[in-house]
């Protein structure tokens, strides 16, 4: 029932009965194994008004499509992504974690989805895109979330998610790579043009106006980005050269030809 999975939600994080905390725990716990659980998250992130509803609804969410076991169709995933990128442009009154735990679900989508691919269809990999409309809207708000989206992003895309560690070098490696051939460029780019617009615009900032304030802090967020970009650059390329060392190094030396003996 989702009134009463809305009520646990809302326990979670405000009752003081040991019972009832328990209870709340279990449901929503046992939420991300649920086979209808991208239904039911999506029903709670749209109709309940508590943060705390919304905010497990997005970690539930999170937890499900990063389950390596579940078997979740492409189209599924793109469906939920497309979903929570609407309902963060739509709801510019989200409480903060609850509009960052929905930035996680998007990234971990992209990061989890990024080799798969519809036919004329490019899968997770428009996500510049989308975050780029965010950002051309103007709108303080939106540009904020635009800008999360792709500083959680560059550093999402460099995290091990893995348990199994050989699994973790070869496909984190692999990952690192084609986001960096890829995106991390026109990230870095993007953020470079937006750094010398907020330039422009730090002589007349009014600390009084709120909406100049969170502009203020947009461009904070766009200098750590900027900052990941080359870091993460720097870092897969020193990833790459240590690999290609170790390589080498692991191969037996070639034989010695009589001549060279002598």
């Amino acid at each position: 029932d989702l009134d009463q999975l809305e009520y646990y939600c809302e326990k979670l994080y405000t009752t003081d009965d040991p019972v009832v905390r328990t209870q709340a725990e279990k449901a929503c716990a046992s939420l991300c194994d649920r086979r209808d659980c991208p239904s039911v998250c999506q029903l709670l992130l749209q109709r309940s008004t508590s943060c705390y509803a919304q905010l497990i609804a997005s970690t539930a969410l999170t937890k499900y499509i990063s389950n390596r076991d579940a078997v979740i169709p492409l189209t599924t995933r793109l469906e939920i992504r497309d979903y929570v990128l609407n309902f963060l442009a739509s709801r510019s009154d989200l409480e903060k974690f609850v509009q960052q735990a929905l930035v996680t679900l998007v990234c971990r989508l992209t990061k989890t989805g990024w080799f798969d691919f519809l036919e004329n269809n490019e899968g997770f990999r428009d996500i510049l895109t989308c975050a780029s409309k965010f950002i051309e809207s103007g709108q303080s708000s939106a540009v904020l979330v635009g800008v999360q989206l792709l500083n959680n992003l560059v550093s999402e895309m460099n995290q091990n998610a893995e348990s199994d560690m050989t699994r973790i070098i070869f496909l984190q490696r692999k990952l690192s790579a084609s986001f960096r051939d890829c995106l991390l460029l026109p990230i870095f780019r993007l953020s470079l043009n937006l750094l010398r617009e907020a330039d422009k615009n730090i002589q007349s900032l009014d600390f009084s106006n709120v909406n100049q304030v969170i502009s203020e802090f947009v461009s904070s967020r766009i200098v750590v980005i900027t900052m990941t970009c080359l870091m993460q650059y720097a870092f897969s390329r020193d990833r790459e050269l240590k690999s290609l060392m170790q390589l080498r190094c692991s191969r037996p030396p070639p034989e010695l030809t009589i001549a060279q003996r002598h």
